[in-house]
């Protein structure tokens, strides 16, 4: 009795309950451990099941997975523990394995057509090559056709034929030629590429063994040397552009006198204007001398001129004597031609007379064509007036009356004198 009340004496614990000994549930009775309505578990329609908490209403978690809604009918699971979720992962594995399989053989399915495209493809190719060759030969099937129905000789298409063959040597001759030279282009410029590279590996092998002032130095050097050149380039494009504006100037210029005149005035303007400054710096430097030194000034430039003018004389009198001579010399030539009887003279006389008239022929060559196509034109106009004039007296001659006929116009025309003389005689009676 004493134990029992000193249990049931048992004071309350911090948090206002009682011992854990009266007051704590089943092991079995927690909460997602047992199903509930079994032995172990809490009765239907008590504890924490029993709430208006439904699954299907769950919210969206951080993790993405929403509650899983249940059927509509029939006993369903209320709690989702690890094997619930195990046979979801099985079943999503299931359908990932399946679409993966699927994948492969829609992937398999591609790379066999693209294999099949590109067979294709090349065949394609080899179609379209074919299909020119044979229409190049169409072409020439037509052309021999329309060579036929227009009675074209056999020979000409044989000719035609052997010219073209001939053409195509000569331009399979010079694609080789070309080919060739290319070949050679190319090996010349991998040896430059490889001598480049070679004086490259030299240079760098220079650089290292020389001390880290002078690669500074040269390092320097090098970017200056790299600049100036794109200055030179960028300085050469403007020359370039330069001109082709010149040339283009040049041509409007060309093109149009008034502004050719204009700047013909305006270069004479500017020569002037040099002139002029050059005078006005002889006269500034002239008016700085003192008198002795300009009268040594205008005396040494007198002694040159005099050389200059002395030296042009002796010119003109070295001429003068050469021009006397080769008179001379062409006076006595045509005296020692004259003198000669000899054969060859009346040969080089005839040559020399055939060629004046051929030169005279030659200089009134377009005179004599005008007068004689002048001429021509004349005696056409003649003969067409006499072709006229003969024209009309054969239509005159084919009205002419025959001899009988004209034999009784004569008769009649007697006989009409006659009465005329009668009736003229009667006339003079009566009067």
């Amino acid at each position: 009795m004493s134990k029992r009340h000193a249990t049931a004496a048992r004071p309350m614990s911090k948090s206002g309950r009682l011992g854990t000994t009266l007051q704590r549930p089943p092991t079995g009775a927690r909460l997602g451990t047992a199903r509930p309505g079994t032995k172990s578990g809490v009765a239907p329609g008590t504890g924490a099941l029993a709430s208006s908490v439904q699954v299907a209403d769950r919210p969206m978690t951080q993790q993405g997975l929403t509650g899983v809604k249940t059927g509509a009918l029939g006993p369903q699971r209320q709690v989702l523990d690890a094997s619930y979720y195990s046979g979801v992962l099985r079943s999503k594995i299931k359908e990932l394995r399946d679409e993966i399989n699927t994948m492969e053989k829609e992937s398999g399915a591609l790379n066999a057509e693209n294999a099949t495209y590109l067979t294709f493809e090349r065949r394609a190719e080899t179609l379209a090559q074919q299909l020119k060759e044979r229409q190049g030969e169409l072409a020439d099937y037509n052309l021999l056709i329309d060579k036929i129905n227009t009675n074209t000789d056999v020979e000409e298409i044989s000719e035609d034929c052997a010219a073209l063959q001939s053409q195509n040597n000569r331009d399979s001759k010079g694609v080789e030629i070309l080919f060739g030279e290319k070949r050679e282009k190319e090996h010349q410029v991998s040896q430059l590429e490889a001598e480049i590279r070679r004086q490259r590996e030299a240079t760098n092998q220079l650089l290292q063994g020389l001390d880290y002032d002078t690669q500074n130095k040269y390092m320097s050097m090098k970017e200056a040397n790299f600049e100036l050149q794109q200055k030179a380039e960028q300085l050469q494009s403007q020359v370039d552009n330069l001109l082709s504006i010149e040339a283009t100037l040049q041509s409007e210029l060309e093109s149009n006198p008034l502004k050719q005149r204009a700047f013909e005035i305006n270069s004479r303007i500017h020569e002037l204007i040099d002139k002029r400054d050059s005078l006005k710096e002889e006269i500034e430097s002239e008016a700085q001398l003192s008198p002795e030194e300009e009268k040594a000034k205008h005396l040494a430039q007198v002694k040159e001129d005099n050389k200059e003018i002395a030296g042009f004389e002796s010119r003109i009198r070295e001429l003068r004597a050469k021009i006397e001579q080769c008179q001379e010399e062409i006076v006595r030539c045509e005296d020692s031609i004259q003198d000669q009887d000899s054969e060859q003279a009346k040969k080089y006389k005839e040559l020399r007379k055939r060629e004046e008239q051929i030169e005279d022929y030659l200089s009134k060559h377009d005179s004599l064509i005008g007068e004689e196509r002048e001429a021509k034109t004349i005696h056409e106009e003649n003969i067409v007036k006499l072709l006229e004039a003969t024209s009309t007296g054969l239509s005159r001659a084919k009205m002419l009356p025959s001899v009988r006929d004209f034999k009784e116009l004569k008769d009649d025309l007697e006989f009409k004198a006659t009465e005329a003389d009668r009736a003229k005689d009667t006339l003079q009676t009566l009067e």
